[in-house]
């Protein structure tokens, strides 16, 4: 075996109970790191699999409300909601038209659903009005109504149908499902 370097003999304790708190301090470390990634990398953690990320439920709850209020006849163009802002579509500060309200927070989310209605400066108006899909419409619905944003009662999450049910199933799923089960719990085992 590899000695170890003299710092590290005289840094570390070197016991089968301090090799032990080592490990325990390293799947803390571990659980941290991958916490973050799940919250943001739908890379590594496929929405197909695993549920949406927070980026994507907040943008298919406005997408889906911009596509049922567009039904009723809304002018999703230059409708305005009560403080006088876009209320469905808005600029971002880099130029682009992106989805209104805390959606601005994400406006660099790049999913499939949502892609096929970009145009040069973001969402396009007519590709809106004229070329959303189904399939763009269920998924969207779905994420949305899977938020993974650890409230039962919509505090500070995307205020979804879920969120205000109270049967045991919803609970459960908002509770220990797959993403909420790795974001909530992994910074408790951490400590």
């Amino acid at each position: 075996l590899t000695k170890p370097f003299a710092w590290a003999c005289h840094a570390f304790v070197w016991s089968g109970e301090a090799y032990l708190s080592y490990s325990l301090c390293a799947l803390s470390v571990f659980g941290f790191i991958a916490c973050c990634f799940v919250w943001f990398n739908n890379t590594a953690y496929p929405s197909e699999f695993y549920g949406p990320i927070g980026l994507e439920a907040s943008q298919a709850q406005a997408f889906t409300f911009l596509v049922r209020d567009q039904r009723l006849g809304a002018n999703v163009g230059s409708a305005q909601g009560p403080t006088g802002l876009g209320k469905y579509l808005m600029r971002s500060p880099i130029g682009e038209i992106i989805f209104e309200r805390e959606t601005m927070h994400f406006l660099d989310l790049r999913a499939p659903w949502l892609e096929p209605l970009r145009g040069p400066n973001g969402l396009d108006l007519s590709r809106l009005k004229k070329d959303i899909q189904p399939w763009q419409e269920r998924r969207s619905t779905e994420y949305m109504t899977h938020a993974p944003l650890g409230s039962l009662n919509s505090v500070g999450g995307v205020a979804t149908e879920t969120h205000h049910c109270r049967s045991p199933g919803a609970i459960a799923y908002r509770l220990f499902g797959d993403l909420c089960l790795w974001r909530f719990h992994h910074p408790l085992l951490g400590f």
